[in-house]
């Protein structure tokens, strides 16, 4: 037999009842405390690294070019809060996969997924690069959107990454994502990321160690 195949319309009708549900839930669970940022574990040459801890598994580490100048903006997400206001935000307009979140029991099953897995197994040696993202204002009903990085996002939403950065490239949607889900003042400019020149001097097998550079 050959299966029916859903009709566009009936499928996004269907994809909005799962989302309604999912807010539902997550609003009587309630939002748990705001988590800590993560740690910003090196800048220099024009690169930003941070280390992002997972429950029960090894850290995982994700990158910024900050070189280069312009608006752009990082913005530290409170996980919890993040995926709420997603799930809240792909209600506002037309499905697609830059702005409508899948499940986070159907993470895993992005046809994406092993490939951000693949890219956060390199480790401190090969950091994953930023996700680039934002929110429209209120205006368009706080709508959060992805340029890039949406399975990275997935990955790190699946494994319990209670905080994580990403880029957004100007300043009015960093603005607003930070609103939604940001952790700290406000979004970082990347000008003030290289101010801090610091890297992990505690650590000799890291990469960034002055050993691996000054021999």
């Amino acid at each position: 037999m050959v299966p029916t195949r859903i009709p566009p319309r009936a499928w996004d009708a269907l994809r909005r009842l799962e989302l309604r549900r999912e807010l539902g839930r997550l609003d009587r669970e309630g939002v748990p405390p705001q988590a800590t940022a993560p740690d910003l574990v090196h800048v220099r040459n024009n690169v930003a690294v941070w280390r992002l801890p997972v429950p029960g598994g090894d850290a995982r580490y994700v990158k910024l070019d900050v070189g280069g100048g312009g608006d752009r903006r990082v913005v530290m997400l409170d996980a919890a809060r993040f995926y709420r206001a997603w799930v809240a935000s792909s209600l506002e307009g037309p499905v697609g996969r830059a702005s409508t979140v899948a499940l986070k029991r159907d993470m895993p099953i992005d046809y994406k997924f092993h490939y951000a897995a693949d890219g956060f197994a390199e480790g401190r040696g090969n950091p994953v690069p930023l996700a680039d993202a934002g929110a429209n204002g209120p205006g368009w009903g706080s709508r959060i959107y992805f340029n890039d990085g949406v399975t990275r996002t997935y990955w790190l939403l699946a494994h319990g990454v209670a905080a994580f950065p990403v880029e957004v490239a100007r300043t009015e949607p960093a603005i607003e994502l930070h609103r939604l889900a940001g952790i700290g003042e406000g979004p970082i400019a990347c000008a003030d990321l290289l101010s801090l020149n610091r890297w992990e001097f505690d650590d000799p097998a890291s990469p960034w160690h002055p050993g691996s550079w000054m021999e």
